[in-house]
């Protein structure tokens, strides 16, 4: 229901979709799917829904070429496969998720959430980052946890992804991962570099 509410805003930001991505649907429907996604990766990225949220589309690229680059797996789809940027606002924050939008041939669309923010990292080097790098980081911080490692995971809320240099001239560049855990701030700074081939090298450090 709250989707459907907010559908019209996000609707009216939306721009153009292939009639084979948006079919047999339509607009309408793919913005109140849309709005529901993102208000679900939200959700999921804080731990915990917002019910007066708002979703509004900032933008949309084709993702084809990266999905190719970086052998991502998906299931047969018609259209194109496409990087939606949904602003999500509410309840004292306010967050950029960024989704991979896919239409299969059977069933209805598909998003695979990324990092929110700003993070120019491909979407699975962002995870494997964050599964393995950033625990490591904060064990390897001055500061202690103030809770278990299970309550660490279940806590750790991202609130953002800044660029703190950007990528330029196939050198590396820095990202800071906006993180709470354990009701405090547990933010780590990740500097990619680059390879020739496959996906760039990572190395994360405490930050907070």
């Amino acid at each position: 229901m709250i989707a459907l509410l907010l559908s019209a805003a996000l609707l009216a930001n939306l721009g153009d979709r292939p009639p084979e991505f948006l079919s047999p649907g339509g607009i309408e429907d793919y913005s109140a799917w849309l709005t529901q996604a993102a208000l679900d990766s939200d959700a999921g990225f804080f731990h915990g829904a917002c019910e007066d949220a708002s979703a509004i589309s900032l933008s949309n690229t084709p993702f084809d070429a990266e999905v190719a680059r970086e052998g991502i797996a998906l299931p047969p789809h018609q259209g194109p496969v496409i990087k939606e940027m949904v602003r999500v606002a509410g309840c004292g924050h306010s967050s950029l998720q960024n989704l991979i939008v896919i239409h299969p041939t059977q069933g209805g669309w598909i998003a695979r959430r990324m990092l929110p923010g700003a993070s120019m990292a491909p979407g699975a080097t962002q995870m494997q980052a964050l599964q393995t790098g950033v625990l490591n980081a904060v064990m390897a911080g001055k500061t202690k946890l103030a809770c278990g490692l299970d309550e660490f995971a279940n806590s750790m809320r991202i609130l953002d992804v800044s660029l703190v240099t950007a990528p330029k001239d196939k050198k590396p560049w820095t990202e800071r991962w906006s993180i709470q855990a354990c009701g405090a701030d547990r933010s780590v700074a990740v500097t990619f570099t680059p390879k020739a081939n496959g996906a760039p090298a990572y190395v994360v450090k405490p930050a907070w």
